[in-house]
């Protein structure tokens, strides 16, 4: 199973580099092609995204980045891969709670249901005060967002 974690990551990283090669010729691209090529983008975009959340969140949960460098998680994650803090401290802030409280939209975040950014603010919603009733309304709030725009969903959940 590690092998195809690994394997599965190098074959991302070949094809997205072939992919930006490949965006040289685009003004020469027909338009419907555009717009196939824009679908699977986002497609691969989402399973990018519940890829980090995973790796991220396993990474965290082992302290591993902590035992290597001696920073903890986000820290690690800026500084390793020249992102911004806050950037870096979200996605940790996002897998952390998705592995461990809000599972059932770990796994519409997974599945290609719902994206990193229904998850973001879901995550930020889920407050102390709030985490129960958080938890026990998870598949509601992946259904509010089936077929919806997220900035239409987004306002029906924080009402």
């Amino acid at each position: 199973m590690t092998h195809q974690i690994a394997d599965a990551a190098a074959f991302l990283a070949l094809h997205a580099g072939v992919l930006a090669g490949s965006c040289q010729e685009i003004t020469a691209t027909a338009d419907s092609d555009l717009v196939e090529a824009m679908r699977s983008v986002e497609v691969a975009q989402r399973a990018v995204d519940a890829a980090r959340i995973a790796l991220l969140g396993e990474l965290d949960a082992r302290d591993e980045p902590v035992r290597r460098t001696g920073l903890v998680t986000s820290g690690w994650l800026a500084y390793e891969f020249l992102l911004p803090r806050h950037l870096a401290a979200q996605r940790v802030t996002v897998s952390r709670k998705l592995r461990g409280v809000l599972t059932v939209i770990n796994q519409a975040v997974l599945d290609g249901v719902i994206t990193f950014d229904h998850a973001a603010l879901l995550t930020r919603l889920c407050t102390p005060r709030v985490v129960e009733t958080m938890i026990a309304l998870q598949h509601h709030l992946v259904e509010l967002a089936e077929g919806v725009r997220f900035e239409q969903w987004a306002h029906e959940v924080r009402a």
